[in-house]
């Protein structure tokens, strides 16, 4: 990438105290966001895939000012330059929350009931000085249509409205401020498989149609596969390969990310997987980590220096870094 990032993110971590006692006394941390490093360019979409409880919703949460970070550093670009979202002003701050959008997993949930669908939608433009009430309804009719839905769905109420509605519903929320980011936290993982295919077809569609970056949150790697540009694989609150989509699908250089593509089932028959990666017990408790790398304590390729030293993001390949000791050993990927 030559351009420079929308956004960037060093050594960030967000731990959360545990208490105890009857003088509720801090007596460890559980490690959900653990030194992450990471950067989003414009016109890209940046996927981060990985298992249940490894810290992706709570990394998309701190991005977005959601939560407050424990160490680290975010910045955006706001006015032409990379400003620190601790140090911002409270202009700043619109600026920022105009430019950084969220669209939530679970969309009923993210939402009042007791909300009409325009109010949910013109309550972002009403926050930042849009009062006339027939530009409102112009605005509100105009993200409506956008999504695929009509401007006659406005007078109802989130409970009228399916899953795949609803998200269309977050979606349009999240564009009403214009924003050059919208992080997407799991947005198609409650929906059937069906609609999935129609929220990331919009999704695709939208990006090239307003200029929007993406952070895409899932755990299904082939979703990620579909609308990522490059892919990041968390691990335990950690980074542990980061890449071009095509790069890490072709030839994934870290022992966890191979076993996420070894879960994926064959497409045809003819391409049975005869090397498998299988993962081996559940992930570690965050709040106690294990010493060295994290997951070598499912890793079949595991030795001592895994046990005892903490790997680094290295660059392998072009864009390609990992976080491996044996990344440079491992026999090639089956393709």
């Amino acid at each position: 990438m030559t351009a420079a990032p929308f956004l960037r993110v060093q050594n960030l971590t967000r731990w959360y105290p545990i208490r105890r006692g009857v003088l509720r006394r801090t007596v460890g941390h559980i490690k959900a966001v653990d030194g992450v490093n990471l950067e989003i360019y414009p016109g890209e979409t940046l996927g981060i895939v990985g298992e249940s409880g490894c810290g992706k919703s709570t990394l998309a949460r701190t991005l977005i000012a959601l939560e407050e970070p424990t160490s680290g550093s975010i910045e955006v670009q706001l006015n032409g330059t990379l400003e620190s979202v601790s140090t911002l002003t409270p202009d700043s701050w619109k600026d920022f929350r105009r430019s950084v959008q969220i669209v939530f997993q679970n969309p009923k949930e993210a939402m009042n009931p007791r909300m009409s669908v325009f109010d949910i939608i013109a309550e972002p433009l009403r926050i930042h000085g849009l009062r006339d009430v027939d530009e409102l309804r112009k605005r509100v009719y105009e993200l409506l249509t956008c999504v695929g839905l009509q401007p006659m769905h406005a007078r109802r109420f989130p409970d009228a409205f399916s899953g795949g509605q609803l998200q269309r519903v977050g979606i349009a929320r999240a564009l009403a401020l214009k924003p050059r980011l919208i992080i997407a936290d799991e947005p198609v993982s409650a929906l059937d498989v069906s609609v999935q295919a129609q929220i990331l077809n919009l999704l695709g569609k939208l990006k090239h149609e307003f200029s929007l970056s993406y952070l895409f949150i899932a755990h299904n790697l082939n979703v990620v596969k579909y609308i990522s540009d490059r892919i990041a694989v968390m691990y335990l609150g950690k980074i542990v390969e980061i890449g071009p989509a095509e790069h890490i699908f072709a030839q994934p250089r870290h022992p966890y990310t191979r076993s996420l593509m070894e879960a994926l089932p064959a497409t045809h028959p003819s391409r049975r997987k005869t090397m498998r990666t299988l993962l081996q017990g559940d992930l570690p408790d965050p709040a106690s980590p294990p010493q060295g790398c994290r997951f070598h304590p499912r890793c079949r390729f595991a030795t001592d220096i895994c046990r005892t030293s903490v790997p680094v993001l290295q660059k392998s390949l072009d864009a390609h870094w990992t976080a491996c000791h044996h990344s440079d050993t491992l026999s090639p990927y089956p393709v």
